[in-house]
């Protein structure tokens, strides 16, 4: 797999809403933000071999203040408990829906995983996301598939300090 930089790219304003409240989390992670603030972040993007290289993830790392790493993995876990169905994030044109937990990797200090169906007019596209806790820093993948590339999660994981 190909990683690419994405420097300078910032997520439109007001994308970090969502129609229901409780969807908030998943919400910031479908625009590769996190629940709580971060004081650093880096952005990747990754594709697969073929001719069309297209882009079939992202993985972002940020660094938090202390306690807000683990406060970030706690609401999402209430995230996937009360943001039952779906969400829609308003002025954007897609709808997020059968969202649901899946098995998280077992790696870091805890982790999370969950999956939803983006649907944009009628092209549904799967999306599965891991979020890995080590120490203050929350590493996150999404794919656009139902698994998880571990091999690659786990080539960044060592890359973190500690």
């Amino acid at each position: 797999m190909r990683c690419r930089g994405r420097p300078g790219r910032t997520p439109p304003t007001g994308s970090y809403r969502a129609d229901r409240g409780e969807c908030l989390p998943i919400a910031r992670l479908a625009f590769t933000d996190t629940p709580r603030p971060a004081t650093a972040r880096a952005v990747r993007a990754f594709s697969g071999p073929g001719k069309l290289n297209s882009i079939v993830g992202q993985m972002w790392v940020t660094v938090h203040q202390e306690g807000d790493a683990r406060s970030a993995l706690d609401d999402v876990r209430k995230a996937l408990t009360e943001c039952t169905g779906g969400f829609k994030v308003p002025g954007a044109p897609m709808v997020y829906s059968d969202l649901e937990p899946v098995r998280a990797p077992d790696l870091g200090d805890e982790s999370v995983g969950f999956r939803f169906t983006t649907g944009l007019i009628s092209v549904n596209t799967p999306a599965t996301y891991a979020v890995v806790r080590t120490g203050h820093i929350l590493t996150t993948m999404m794919v656009i598939t139902d698994t998880l590339p571990q091999p690659l999660l786990k080539a960044q994981l060592a890359k973190l300090p500690g």
